[in-house]
């Protein structure tokens, strides 16, 4: 478990406990141990060119390809990296089981199995026999058990059947160059996926659509300046939180690869959580352009049928809210990471009635990986996956 420092050095589009460089500098030799062969600036096969990089694994169980962004180059290669460790991690470093063929109904736990924001199968509940591994509460630091297959990816070499199967996700996957930056990093993906899963479709649709020129951070503000300057569109909104924490929704598009390409992002501080939303935006473009990744679908097919430009920009809502207004609503900061962890753990618990739970998956003293679960968190896959869209 690394415990490297509280404070926090980098604020510039992220948080972090460490330089970007310096977390490259670290992880950098580590490669071979995570079967990272290759990591490739992608950025120039785009024209908005903001950051996006690449990691390769051949001998990933789940995605040989995981993509990183950023605002920049440093960070989408750090980020790209940390999302293939992450990935090993879940594959290969699956902690002890402590109960095996055991019910929930046995363990007597304090969340029903349905609460865990699974894919699972139609016969899952809490008598249903399972592997279980031992996680720790946020709020009391008790241990209590979740599902081994909730946290980690089965190995497909080994064929195990069964009608209470649970299809592992990386919701809550997190890394991180201490424990508590990447709890924090895993909880605002559980809370930015809940936003997105939680209010039905017309919700969406109705929530504030930001004017860019009222967004006053230069990064950000260049980043839509390198959209437009190339011809492209793009929107942003701001989601409805149950944890009234900033979480928005950024789509681009440009004629010259005309799909719509969704982006998403959650924070305290508004302008990161502004910075994700479109730095993924970004990065899920990209992701279809270069084709790499495992769990893309056939977009590219869609681009050989006509469509009329109108249908692209009806995508595109008329902008009504000023983001620097929404932004002066939250006025909460943490210079370090544990008051920032305590806040959003009391803040999650107090909107679901449970506790958060995290899985140490860590095997490096230099960095933690973790796997965070919120029993009655909402997550809904099919609203989060495919990130590219077809307007109809």
């Amino acid at each position: 478990m690394s415990t490297t420092g509280v404070t926090k050095v980098y604020t510039h589009g992220t948080h972090r406990v460490r330089d970007p460089a310096e977390t490259w500098a670290i992880m950098r030799p580590k490669f071979d141990r995570y079967g990272v062969t290759r990591v490739s600036d992608i950025t120039g096969l785009d024209v908005f060119a903001i950051p996006v990089a690449m990691a390769v694994r051949p001998l990933a169980w789940t995605l040989s390809v995981s993509q990183g962004k950023g605002q920049s180059l440093q960070l989408a290669k750090v980020s790209a990296v940390m999302e293939a460790i992450e990935l090993w991690h879940a594959e290969q470093a699956p902690p002890p089981v402590t109960h095996r063929d055991t019910t929930a109904e046995d363990l007597g736990l304090s969340y029903s199995v349905a609460d865990l924001g699974v894919v699972a199968s139609p016969f899952l509940d809490d008598r249903s026999p399972l592997s279980w591994v031992s996680a720790r509460g946020l709020v009391s630091a008790g241990t209590t058990q979740v599902p081994l297959d909730a946290v980690c990816f089965r190995d497909p070499g080994v064929h195990q059947w069964s009608t209470s199967w649970i299809r592992a996700n990386s919701n809550g996957l997190a890394s991180g160059n201490s424990t508590e930056e990447a709890i924090l990093h895993a909880l605002y993906e559980v809370v930015e996926r809940d936003a997105l899963s939680r209010p039905v479709a017309a919700d969406i649709a109705a929530s504030p659509t930001l004017h860019p020129e009222s967004i006053q951070d230069e990064t950000c503000r260049t980043m839509i300046a390198n959209i437009h300057a190339a011809g492209g569109r793009v929107a942003i909104q701001m989601l409805p939180s149950a944890f009234d924490i900033p979480t928005f929704k950024c789509i681009v598009w440009s004629w010259d690869f005309p799909l719509i390409c969704s982006g998403y992002g959650a924070h305290l501080d508004p302008v990161v959580a502004l910075s994700r939303a479109l730095t993924e935006a970004a990065q899920g473009r990209l992701a279809t352009i270069a084709g790499s990744r495992d769990d893309l679908e056939h977009f590219h097919d869609q681009l050989q049928k006509p469509q009329r430009k109108v249908e692209y920009m009806s995508a595109f809502g008329e902008p009504n809210a000023d983001f620097d207004e929404i932004a002066r609503r939250y006025t909460t900061t943490f210079d370090n990471t544990s008051d920032e962890l305590a806040w959003l753990v009391d803040g999650v618990q107090r909107v679901l009635d449970r506790e958060p739970l995290v899985v140490d998956l860590s095997t490096d003293a230099d960095f933690a990986v973790v796997k965070v679960i919120v029993p009655g968190g909402r997550l809904d896959v099919g609203r989060i996956h495919p990130r590219a869209e077809r307007a109809s």
